[in-house]
């Protein structure tokens, strides 16, 4: 089964602002695109995140508050972040790649 995804649906998506006043640069500018697609793959990784931690049951010694809800999501964001820069699963690349190639 072969399933296309639009991926500047995706990218509107996920920065809908700052693409629209950039959308004239971002031809003359790969860095910026670049950085649009590691912003993309940071919100799915986060969304994977939270996905994966809701499958983990509450409790234990210590009950979980709206403070460490908040903590743990902040972190979660963060980890997100620092793995679409560094340790890429790949997204961004494939992504840069078919919008680099759509526009040429």
């Amino acid at each position: 089964m072969n399933t296309y995804i639009d991926p500047k649906l995706l990218l509107s998506q996920a920065s809908q602002a700052d693409l629209n006043n950039k959308q004239a640069n971002r031809s003359k500018n790969p860095e910026h695109l670049k950085k649009l697609c590691q912003q993309f793959e940071a919100i799915l990784l986060n969304t994977m995140f939270k996905g994966m931690r809701s499958t983990i049951p509450d409790g234990g010694l210590i009950e979980k508050g709206t403070d460490a809800e908040i903590y743990q999501e902040l972190r979660d964001q963060s980890v997100a972040e620092q793995m679409a820069r560094h340790q890429s699963i790949g997204l961004a690349e494939t992504l840069f790649r078919q919008l680099k190639s759509e526009e040429e």
